[in-house]
C-alpha cells in the first residue's frame, strides 16, 4: 500500500480565552514497503540531468491546478500557492533583517519562498543581496495616505501604508506577512492551512509607553492578561481585540485591495499609522494566534508567565534597540539575558554560511519542489551567486493574451490554450484579463489550464480616444503585461490567434529587442496611409518603391497580435508616461508601441503571425490576392484571425473574402484543435520524457518518499 496521508486541522484550547491555537497537519502513515529505489536526494545530488528532465517534463511551471470538481476555480493559485511576504524600503540597513528571515525560514525548513515587496527606493546592490538570498524581488509603488492621515507615533510609520500593496500580489492564494525585524525559529508553515476568510495575527500588548495615550494603558488593562486588571463597566464596552501588524497571515484579493485603499481616504488620523487602519479594517474578521507565532518584546518583562521561550517559533525584534544589527545592548531593557539570548540566536542563523542560499542549496530545495509539485520558483540563480536573474521561475518564460469583457472571446483564448497543448509548448498560457470578464468564463480557463490574473484598465488620456475601431480603446490595457516581472520573457498572442506548430524557440531569441511580425498595409483599413495611397508594402517593398520625394522610408511597422517581449516595471511606467504625452493614432495600442518600440524592433517571418489580410495574402496553391508568394501555409505555425468575419467562433462565411477555400481550411483547422477533447486539461497520469530518460524511478521515489501526495503532470502549455 502507499503512503497515506491524513491531515486534521483542529483547535486545542489555549490559555487566553481569545486565542486559539492552530495544530500541525497530523501525519498517519501505512507501513512503507522495501524501497527498491534511489531517494529523491540521491537523484537531486547525483543524477541532476534526469532531475531537470523531470521537471521539464512535470510542467515547471504550472500556476493553476483544479479541485476534484472542475468547476471550482482556483484562482492564480500554483499547487503550493503560497508564499512568505516582507517589505523593504529606502537605502538603510534593514536589508539585513530581510537576509536573517530568509536563512531562518531556511533554517527552519519552510517550503514556500520568501516575496520582498519593495519600494523603488531600494538600492540595487541590496536587491542582487536579497536575490542571492533566494527572495523574490518584487518592486511596488507607494501608497501615500491623505494629508489626514500623517500624524503619527514614530514620523516613519508613514512608509509602511505602501504594505497594503501585498494584497494585490492574487498569484498567491495564502500569504503569510513578516516584518523585516522579525526571525522565524520554528516551521510555520502549517499556518497556511489555517481555514480561509479570515484575518490571523497576534494580540499586541498595551503595556509599554508608547501606548501611554491608549485607555487601555492608563488604566493597567491589557489583552494578554485580561483576568488580570478587567475592563470596568463604567468605561463602556470592552475595545476590540487589537493585533501586531508584524505578522499576518492573510489572502490577496484585488477587491480587497481596492476596498483598504477607498477606506484609507476616509479614516481619520491614527498614531500607529497602517497597523490601526489595518485593524480597523478587519476588525470583524480577525482571529487571535497565540504569541508564540510573534514575540514581541515587551512580552519577555511584561508578560513573562505567558512566554515558554522553548517553544516560541518567531521573534519581533521591534523594541527600541533590539534589531540585533544594530544591538548594543544599552538601551531601556536590552541588557536582560533573555534579550541578549535571542540576539545571539538571530545572529548564529545570520552567521551560518550553510543557510546562504546556493546552488547546493538549491538542489535540496528542488526536492521540495517536486515533493510538494510546487514548480512556482520564481528566483534563480545562475552559477555565480551574485547574479541577479530577476523574478525568473525554473522556466521563466510563458505565454500571455488579454481579455476583456462578457462576450464570446473566450472561445478564442480557450483554441489557443488547446492550441499550446497540440504544438507540446513547455510554458504556461496566463490570461491578463480585466475585472468585467465573468466568473463563469474565469472558470472555464482555469478548467483549460490557464493562468488567471486580473488586472486593471489603462485608461488613455482623452487625445488617445480616436481610432479606427471604438472598442481598440480598451486595448491599451495590454501594457499591464510589462509588469508580470515574475517572468524574464513572455509572448503576447492575441485571443485570435491560433498556433498549429510549436514556437517555443522564440525564447531563446537574444535579449533586449522586440521581435513582431510586419503588417500589411494593402488593406482598406490602412487607407489613410501614405503606404495605402501610393501602394506600398513592406511585406513586397520592392513590388512598388517608396518614392524619394516622399522623404525617408517610413520605419517597419508590426502587428501587434503577437510580439516577444520582456517584462520590465522600468518600461512599464516610461510606457505609461509616454502614452500621456502621445498625439491620437487609429491603431491605438499597435501605433503606440511601434512608437515606443521603433528603435529595438526586429522583425521576424510571418509564418509567427499569418494576419487574414496578409493571408488573403497566402495560399500558394489559391493565390490569395496580397502576397501569396511570401506565404507557405505548410510553414505557417501562428494564424491571426483578424480580418472581419473570420473568427472561427463566430464565422459564417458571409463576409468579404471569407468564401475563399484557404479561409474555411484556416477556419476548419482552428475547429478541430477547439473540439479536441483530447487537448482538454485534465489530470494525466502519464510521463514522457522527450530527453528519452526513464522517469518512472522518479515518479516512484515521490511516491514512496513525498508525504502520498498524489502527484499528477500538468500538460504542457498548461
Amino acid at each position: 500500500m502507499p503512503l497515506t496521508y491524513l491531515k486534521i486541522f483542529k483547535f486545542n484550547i489555549a490559555p487566553n480565552p481569545y486565542i486559539f491555537t492552530p495544530s500541525q497537519p497530523l501525519q498517519l502513515h501505512s507501513q512503507p514497503k522495501p524501497s527498491r529505489i534511489k531517494t529523491l536526494e540521491q537523484y537531486t545530488f547525483q543524477q541532476p540531468q534526469i532531475l531537470s528532465s523531470f521537471l521539464v517534463t512535470m510542467a515547471p511551471r504550472t500556476t493553476t491546478t483544479l479541485a476534484n470538481n472542475t468547476n471550482s476555480v482556483v484562482k492564480q493559485a500554483s499547487l503550493s500557492s503560497c508564499a512568505y511576504v516582507t517589505f523593504l524600503a529606502g537605502d538603510g540597513d534593514y536589508w539585513k533583517g530581510v537576509v536573517g528571515l530568509a536563512k531562518g525560514l531556511r533554517k527552519a525548513k519552510s517550503r514556500y519562498p520568501l516575496v520582498v515587496a519593495m519600494l523603488p527606493d531600494v538600492p540595487e546592490e541590496h536587491r542582487k543581496i536579497l536575490v542571492s538570498q533566494g527572495c523574490i524581488v518584487r518592486e511596488i509603488e507607494p501608497v501615500h495616505p491623505p494629508e489626514n492621515q500623517t500624524r503619527f507615533a514614530m514620523p516613519y510609520y508613514v512608509i509602511n501604508y505602501s504594505k497594503l500593496r501585498i494584497w494585490e500580489f492574487v498569484e498567491y492564494s495564502k500569504m503569510i506577512y513578516l516584518d523585516g525585524d522579525i526571525q522565524v525559529f520554528d516551521n510555520i508553515d502549517h499556518l497556511f492551512d489555517m481555514p480561509d476568510g479570515y484575518f490571523y495575527a497576534v494580540m499586541d500588548c498595551f503595556c509599554e509607553k508608547t501606548w501611554s495615550n491608549s485607555p487601555q494603558y492608563k488604566i493597567g488593562y491589557c489583552q494578554q492578561c485580561p483576568d488580570k486588571v478587567r475592563w470596568p463597566a463604567e468605561m463602556g464596552p470592552k475595545p476590540p481585540l487589537y493585533f501586531n501588524a508584524g505578522m499576518f497571515v492573510y489572502q490577496p484579493n484585488l477587491s480587497t485591495y481596492h476596498d483598504l485603499l477607498g477606506t484609507l481616504k476616509a479614516t481619520s488620523p491614527t498614531l500607529f499609522a497602517e497597523q490601526d487602519f489595518l485593524n480597523m479594517f478587519f476588525r470583524d474578521v480577525y482571529k487571535p494566534i497565540p504569541s508564540d507565532y510573534n514575540l514581541v518584546m515587551a512580552m519577555l518583562w511584561r508578560h513573562p508567565e505567558n512566554i515558554d521561550l522553548d517553544k516560541v517559533k518567531v521573534v519581533h525584534y521591534c523594541a527600541a534597540g533590539s534589531k540585533p544589527w544594530r544591538f548594543t545592548g544599552k538601551e531601556e531593557n536590552m541588557d536582560r539575558e533573555d534579550i541578549k539570548m535571542v540576539v545571539n540566536k538571530w545572529w548564529d542563523i545570520y552567521h551560518d554560511e550553510s543557510l546562504d542560499y546556493q546552488n547546493t542549496f538549491y538542489l535540496s530545495f528542488l526536492i521540495n519542489l517536486i515533493r510538494t509539485m510546487a514548480p512556482d520558483i520564481t528566483t534563480t540563480l545562475a552559477n555565480n551567486g551574485n547574479t541577479l536573474v530577476k523574478q525568473a521561475s525554473i522556466s521563466s518564460c510563458a505565454y500571455v493574451t488579454f481579455l476583456a469583457g462578457n462576450g464570446d472571446y473566450w472561445k478564442g483564448v480557450v483554441g489557443l490554450a488547446k492550441g499550446l497543448r497540440k504544438a507540446e509548448s513547455k510554458y504556461p498560457l496566463v490570461v491578463a484579463m480585466l475585472p468585467d470578464v465573468p466568473e463563469d468564463h474565469r472558470k472555464i480557463l482555469v478548467s483549460q489550464g490557464c493562468i488567471v490574473r486580473e488586472i486593471e484598465p489603462v485608461h488613455p488620456p482623452e487625445n488617445q480616444t480616436q481610432f479606427a475601431l471604438a472598442y481598440y480603446v480598451i486595448n491599451y490595457s495590454k501594457l499591464r503585461i510589462w509588469e508580470f516581472v515574475e517572468y524574464s520573457k513572455m509572448i503576447y498572442l492575441d485571443g485570435d490567434i491560433e498556433v498549429f506548430d510549436n514556437i517555443d524557440h522564440l525564447f531563446d531569441m537574444p535579449d533586449g529587442y522586440f521581435y513582431a511580425v510586419m503588417d500589411c498595409f494593402c488593406e482598406k483599413t490602412w487607407s489613410n496611409s501614405p503606404q495605402y495611397k501610393i501602394g506600398y508594402c513592406q511585406q513586397c517593398p520592392d513590388k512598388v518603391r517608396w518614392p524619394a520625394e516622399m522623404g525617408p522610408m517610413p520605419p517597419l511597422y508590426f502587428n501587434a497580435g503577437m510580439f516577444v517581449y520582456q517584462p520590465n516595471l522600468s518600461t512599464y511606467h516610461d510606457l505609461l508616461e509616454t502614452l500621456k504625452v502621445t498625439t491620437p493614432t487609429l491603431f491605438a495600442e499597435q501605433d503606440f508601441l511601434n512608437m515606443f518600440f521603433r528603435d529595438v524592433y526586429k522583425p521576424i517571418p510571418s509564418d509567427y503571425n499569418l494576419v487574414l489580410a496578409i493571408k488573403h495574402n497566402l495560399h500558394k496553391i489559391q493565390q490569395l490576392w496580397r502576397h501569396p508568394e511570401n506565404i507557405n501555409l505548410d510553414k505557417v505555425k501562428a494564424v491571426h484571425y483578424c480580418a472581419a468575419g473570420s473568427k472561427p467562433w463566430r464565422y459564417t462565411g458571409k463576409e468579404e473574402n471569407m468564401d475563399r477555400e484557404d479561409i474555411k481550411m484556416l477556419v476548419q483547422k482552428w475547429w478541430d484543435v477547439y473540439n479536441d477533447e483530447l487537448l482538454d486539461y485534465k489530470h494525466s497520469t502519464t510521463v514522457v520524457a522527450s530527453s528519452g530518460y526513464d522517469l518512472q524511478p522518479i515518479l516512484e521515489a515521490l511516491f514512496e518518499d513525498g508525504g502520498g501526495h498524489c502527484f499528477t503532470t500538468a500538460p504542457p502549455a498548461a
